[in-house]
């Protein structure tokens, strides 16, 4: 099986052509709207974030139990420090934007520190 895939872009929107050549040797001819494609990347990514934060909620006291470096903390401007073992609280779970749009964001969980805030990936953390 082959894919020939073409894109073409018209203002203001875009699409995407796909022929797909079946096994038979007949061309299946379809097109995309690339909104819609993004819509549908961003709902699959949402579905799967949440399986990941579910057993996390905003109040949550958690850990870092990967070493995940940050080049932003206060006490080490400029410098890497490793967030390994520090605990804070969940303050926020990123997954829509702001009219209500599903929002795929790579690090979707806010975590405080005192007074400073970092984003993480849920597998990044664990509940204290």
């Amino acid at each position: 099986m082959s894919w020939e895939v073409w894109w073409w872009i018209t203002v203001p929107r875009a699409s995407v052509a796909v022929d797909k050549v079946l096994e038979n040797g007949e061309v299946l001819k379809q097109a995309f709207s690339l909104g819609a494609l993004f819509r549908a990347a961003c709902d699959k990514i949402n579905a799967v974030q949440s399986q990941w934060a579910i057993a996390m909620q905003p109040g949550d006291r958690v850990r870092v139990k990967k070493s995940t470096i940050v080049y932003n903390h206060p006490k080490h401007r400029s410098k890497p420090f490793d967030m390994h073992g520090q605990e804070g609280e969940v303050k926020q779970i990123i997954s829509t934007w702001k009219g209500g749009e599903p929002l795929g964001a790579t690090l979707p969980v806010v975590v405080m520190f005192g007074r400073t805030r970092f984003h993480f990936h849920a597998d990044e953390l664990e509940l204290c």
